[in-house]
């Protein structure tokens, strides 16, 4: 994947659309945090009072006041944590609406009525309370992509329901959505590559890069990806904004989409020095051959002809 293709929030939240699920660190020690204070150790109230009362005998009067931190160190004492973690005040890194959340839970351990892991149930929680970064960070991309603002809101994204389907579709298919939602194609142009390519179907527009804001307004490409993805006579003329799945898309599209970005991979990557050898000779016939083939290929493979 080309480098800033995601932000940190986008990478451990791609479970929210569909992709991997990766465990957060900061959660997962907020997590083990409360679990320690919780059920691990004992009394850690009476451990965080007693530090207090030391502070107050030890520091300066104004250096107790402030914390019971000692001058040099990087942050307060183990048990300091432990106690406001046991009071549902989550570590740097949680996120503070969850502490209603976290103190149910902790409740609920504390009454004896919990029947899964108490680890388990705070990291989930904790990340159920994350904030999905997903519309603000498309909203963005869009922005790259499109050379406008979404001309359809990306409400769907936060839907009920919206990721649980996506999952269906399979995580390595949307995996290339995703990465085509990023601006992540591997294009000689989002690669910095020494040798910018210009469209590799021989588009004729003037100044046609090998981009994907360009892949996804060139007519050559999607004539030849819809006659061979056997395309409903609706979704041929669509917007930009549609064929990438980001306006309300129906499964067709995001079968489609996956299969546009096979495609385009398998032609560059797979078959790059006949690719430059269409440019040098401006003659892209067998370039338009091979990208029919690939594309009946991958079509078949996922079942793209099928609306459901």
């Amino acid at each position: 994947m080309p480098p800033n293709s995601l932000d940190t929030n986008t990478i451990y939240n791609l479970d929210k659309v569909g992709g991997v699920k990766l465990t957060r660190p900061s959660i997962y020690v907020a997590a083990c945090m409360l679990r320690a204070a919780v059920k691990t150790l004992a009394h850690v109230e009476d451990l965080a009072k007693e530090l207090q009362a030391l502070a107050a005998e030890c520091l300066s009067l104004r250096a107790a006041a402030e914390s019971t931190r000692p001058p040099g160190w990087d942050s307060d004492a183990f048990c300091i944590h432990l106690e406001r973690a046991s009071n549902g005040f989550l570590p740097r890194g949680a996120h503070a609406h969850s502490r209603v959340q976290v103190c149910h839970v902790i409740k609920d351990f504390q009454r004896d009525i919990m029947k899964s892991s108490l680890q388990s149930r705070l990291y989930k929680v904790i990340s159920a309370g994350t904030p999905n970064p997903w519309p603000n960070f498309l909203n963005g991309r869009l922005h790259t992509l499109l050379g406008s603002a979404p001309h359809t809101p990306l409400h769907f994204l936060t839907d009920q329901g919206f990721a649980s389907n996506c999952r269906k579709r399979g995580i390595s298919s949307m995996m290339m959505v995703i990465k085509s939602w990023a601006n992540a194609w591997a294009t000689s142009d989002r690669l910095h590559e020494d040798l910018r390519l210009p469209c590799i179907l021989g588009c004729c527009d003037s100044g046609a890069k090998d981009c994907l804001s360009h892949y996804l307004t060139c007519s050559v490409f999607w004539a030849l990806l819809n006659s061979a993805c056997r395309s409903p006579a609706s979704r041929w003329d669509v917007s930009s904004q549609s064929k990438i799945c980001l306006a309300d898309p129906l499964p067709f599209d995001y079968q489609r989409l996956v299969c546009a970005f096979l495609v385009y991979h398998a032609l560059k990557l797979g078959h790059r020095k006949e690719v430059e050898s269409a440019i040098k000779a401006d003659d892209f016939d067998r370039i338009h051959s091979l990208f029919l083939e690939l594309s009946r290929f991958h079509a078949s493979e996922h079942v793209l002809c099928q609306v459901v």
